[in-house]
């Protein structure tokens, strides 16, 4: 018994996209006849493709696939066509990234591997605690002094000395 694969673009949807790039439904992607067909960090791989009733042998087939330690961001992103520039695939909490790191899609459409929000410093990214310290108030109050009351009251203070030298200075100018 033969099967008839048909070779699928990117822009077909699939409701049975797996991670191997085909479908159940015979539409395969990736197609490619050496690995100056893949993009970046991929390689064009002979597989063997289950028959859809598991019944005879299975046909092989050639697609593009990412290299170890790579990976494309399907349907996005394929191996073929943009090449494997990711460091993950699998959005969330995954295995593919190190520590308590996490898969985002990164603005160039690939996954990343990053810190959860709320935590910093790659892989294992600790939860960030603020520190919020009180310190105690401290009131300072200043008197400002009258400038006039500066200078007058040691001018006042110098005129009431003199009153005893002006009463007694007659007394010894009638002397002599």
């Amino acid at each position: 018994m033969s099967y008839m694969y048909a070779f699928c673009t990117n822009q077909e949807p699939s409701s049975h996209h797996t991670a191997h790039g085909y479908t159940r439904n015979k539409c395969l992607t990736g197609h490619c006849n050496n690995d100056t067909d893949c993009g970046e960090n991929a390689q064009c791989i002979t597989r063997e493709v289950p028959p859809p009733d598991g019944s005879g042998d299975p046909p092989t087939i050639m697609q593009c696939e990412c290299s170890e330690g790579f990976f494309d961001f399907p349907p996005e992103k394929t191996a073929k066509e943009d090449g494997c520039l990711g460091e993950c695939n699998d959005l969330g909490q995954t295995d593919q990234c190190p520590g308590n790191t996490e898969c985002v899609e990164s603005s160039s459409g690939f996954g990343e591997c990053e810190c959860p929000v709320g935590t910093e410093g790659e892989p294992e990214c600790p939860v960030i605690t603020t520190v919020t310290t009180t310190l105690p108030t401290t009131t300072t109050t200043t008197t400002t002094e009258n400038p006039v009351r500066r200078r007058v009251l040691p001018i006042l203070l110098s005129s009431v000395s003199l009153v005893p030298l002006l009463l007694i200075l007659p007394a010894f100018a009638s002397l002599g």
